[in-house]
């Protein structure tokens, strides 16, 4: 997958087959991957997992690290590489 994959999930995947494969991820490293995408791509996310609340998530983070939000997005693409 190319770097840029992340943003690209729901044009590779429809939000079934991305909410089965990413159900174990904590809802924490999802939020945190999230920090670094698009306002598209967090919509998407956030009807896909209606059940998280992403914008109270990273607020109780805080602020993080550019490769802690690189190390999140690439945790989730392996888990499409299966």
């Amino acid at each position: 997958m190319r770097a840029d994959d992340f943003e690209n999930l729901f044009e590779i995947y429809n939000a079934a087959d991305i909410k089965s494969a990413i159900d174990g991820i904590s809802k924490e490293e999802l939020a945190k991957a999230l920090m670094g995408a698009s306002p598209t791509v967090n919509r998407l996310f956030g009807e896909t997992f209606p059940e998280v609340d992403f914008k109270a998530e990273h607020e109780r983070m805080g602020s993080v690290r550019v490769e802690e939000v690189e190390n999140a997005q690439n945790k989730i693409l392996s888990m499409f590489k299966k």
